[in-house]
Formats: C-alpha cells, sequence, structure tokens
C-alpha cells in the first residue's frame, strides 16, 4: 500500500524548466561573457541555483549572480508560467484527503522554491518540502531519509517526476521487464534513473550484490558498467589504492581510464582528494595535465580545501575563456612592463646627458 508520495517540483508541478533555463541565461551572461546554450545550463542540473552559478561564475561574481537570478526568475514567472499544471492542485489534496503524505523534493534551493510555491499558490500543499544542494544531487538521499523518518518500506513510497531520466534504453524492455526493475529498484532503495534500463533485472541484482558487498552505495552511475566490469575496477583499486578508494564515483569510471589518471595523481600528491572530489576523473588525462599547468601559471593550488581546483570542474567552453582572457591580460601586463622599462630606459638616458653637459 502506497503511504507516501513525493513529487519533483520543474516540469511536474509546473512547466518551470524553460523559465528556469532562460532565468540562468538571463543572469549569468553579464560575468562570463557570453550566454550559455541549453545544453550548458542543463550540464549544471541536479544542484540548486548556488551549485548551478559556482559552476560557471567565477568567485567575485557568484552572489550578485544570484541575486540577479532569483529577480529574473520572479519576473519571468508571471510572464511564462503563472500558474501550474492543469489539476496538480487537486491530485495533491485527493492524495492528503485519502491519508498519503505528500512531499515535494526539488533540486531547486530555498528562494526559488518558495517563488515558484507562492506563484502557484501551493505553500500549504506538501506536508515536507525538501531543497536542493549547493554541491551534489540530493534526491536519492532526501528519498531514503523519508524512508526512515516516516518509517515506510520502499514500496510504500513513490516518486513522481517529469521523467524517470529515461534515455532509449527503456523502450529496449518489455512492460513486465520495466516493472521488474523498477521493483528491484525500489526493494534496493534506489532511484529508478535512465542508466537502470540498460541492465536486465538479473543484472541490477550482480551489480546491487556487489556493491553491497565492497560497502558501495547503489546509484545510478554504477550502472554503466556490468558486474564484471564493476568487479574489475573494484579489484584494480583495491589492489593497488586500497578499500578507502570504493567510491560510487570511482568504481564507475573506465578501467584504462582509472589505470592512466590514478597513478598520475597518485604522482602529483592529490590522490587522497578524489574521496570527496571525484569528478576530475570525468577529465582525461591529457585535460588533467592541461588544465594543471594553467592553475599553477596563474599561481592557484590544484587543491583547495579538500576538493580539487574549481577549475577542473569548468564546462570546456569556461575553461577556454578563461585561459583566453589570462593570456589577453598576460600580454596586456607585458606591455605595460615594456613600457614601464622603456620609461626608466629614457629617464636614464636624460639623467646621463644632464651629467655629462655638468
Amino acid at each position: 500500500m502506497i503511504k507516501l508520495v513525493a513529487f519533483d517540483l520543474d516540469g511536474t508541478i509546473g512547466n518551470t524548466l524553460p523559465m528556469c533555463i532562460q532565468a540562468f541565461k538571463k543572469a549569468t551572461r553579464p560575468y562570463i561573457g557570453h550566454e550559455l546554450s541549453d545544453e550548458e545550463v542543463v550540464l549544471t542540473f541536479g544542484l540548486n541555483e548556488e551549485g548551478m552559478i559556482g559552476c560557471v561564475v567565477d568567485e567575485p561574481y557568484r552572489q550578485q549572480a544570484l541575486h540577479n537570478f532569483y529577480v529574473i526568475y520572479k519576473n519571468l514567472h508571471q510572464e511564462m508560467c503563472p500558474t501550474p499544471f492543469e489539476g496538480i492542485r487537486e491530485l495533491i489534496a485527493l492524495l492528503k484527503q485519502k491519508g498519503i503524505i505528500v512531499v515535494l523534493i526539488t533540486g531547486k534551493g530555498m528562494n526559488s522554491c518558495d517563488i515558484t510555491l507562492k506563484q502557484f499558490n501551493m505553500k500549504t500543499s506538501f506536508t515536507k518540502v525538501i531543497t536542493g544542494n549547493a554541491e551534489r544531487n540530493i534526491k536519492a538521499e532526501a528519498l531514503k531519509g523519508l524512508l526512515h523518518d516516516y518509517h515506510l518500506a520502499a514500496n510504500e513510497i513513490v516518486y513522481i517526476g517529469d521523467e524517470i531520466e529515461v534515455t532509449r534504453s527503456v523502450f529496449y524492455r518489455t512492460a513486465e521487464e520495466v516493472k521488474e526493475i523498477v521493483e528491484i529498484c525500489q526493494e534496493n532503495e534506489i532511484e529508478v534513473t535512465g542508466s537502470v534500463f540498460r541492465r536486465t533485472a538479473t543484472g541490477i541484482k550482480e551489480i546491487v550484490k556487489v556493491c553491497k558487498e565492497n560497502g558501495i552505495e547503489v546509484t545510478g552511475s554504477v550502472f554503466t558498467k556490468n558486474s564484471k566490469q564493476l568487479k574489475e575496477n573494484i579489484e584494480y583499486i583495491k589492489q593497488n589504492y586500497g578499500e578507502e578508494y570504493l567510491t560510487t564515483l570511482i568504481v564507475s569510471k573506465n578501467l584504462k581510464h582509472l589505470q592512466k589518471t590514478l597513478p598520475y595523481l597518485q604522482s602529483i600528491g592529490v590522490l587522497e582528494t578524489i574521496k570527496t572530489s571525484a569528478s576530475i576523473l570525468s577529465l582525461t588525462l591529457e585535460e588533467i595535465k592541461e588544465r594543471q599547468v594553467f592553475i599553477e601559471s596563474i599561481g592557484e593550488p590544484i587543491v583547495k580545501g579538500n576538493k580539487f581546483n574549481p577549475i577542473f570542474g569548468m564546462i570546456q567552453k569556461r575553461y577556454q575563456k578563461n585561459v583566453k582572457e589570462y593570456e589577453e591580460k598576460k600580454k596586456l601586463i607585458g606591455k605595460i612592463k615594456g613600457a614601464i622599462q622603456e620609461g626608466q630606459e629614457l629617464d636614464e638616458q636624460i639623467n646621463h646627458k644632464k651629467q655629462e653637459q655638468k
């Protein structure tokens, strides 16, 4: 029996996604010098607006860009998305009437979520509202938290989003296979994402078993590998680096990539950092080295605190723009230094002539 229904917000409660993308583009453009494409904006999804802006805007301008985002977002809301989807308020009222707990889980930040709920006149619609995080996607852990807080079994909770992050892989499964896969995910408290449909029900069970045996959290990214590939990755990591490096993001990478990248990170003394900041593994070794050289050339550390320098996490266009701006500044500084040196030499010549005249 279903006892709790959790709703996503953007694209589920209302058609807010086009507005989010537009507001983000307008808010960030003055600080990055160009307008982001829809695809570049979507790459930042999963984080709240503070985290999204942190992905593309440099530190000194982030708070102003964030402030601008809220102003633009609120104004666009009235114009682009004044009301929720037809029937959504009535559906939520019906669920509550039947004694079902209704929760909102969104990647949005508290401020933008509040703007939307006020605009939709839905401030009191949900028993609980869980908002996003600046550093990671919180939806999977939020669902686990709800199971714990309300003492529910996995088959007593349903999550409704605008998509099951469905990829083409879901269409290669029969209705019975989809049902079985969803049930396995619910039993094991796994978020149903498009990547799980890459595997058969049997394959999913094997992956879950391998992960549980090695203390690895089961999230969507592990399903990019089959159980054999996961075992090979785990064996390599355990033999060469230790069990503390068995994290979801690390074991789900390509083995050849790990064999190239991990030794290099170890050789420069920053391997420890991937336990808390494994997104650097999304870059090729060549890209890591290139960005390392750039970071060192501008006098910044490779690691800040317990995380890799944000430059490693920049989308390629943003990184290239940073490099270009730095090179232009470097040239300008060189010209200024050259002019100063010429001035000094001219002063010396004038002083020398004055001395000769005396």
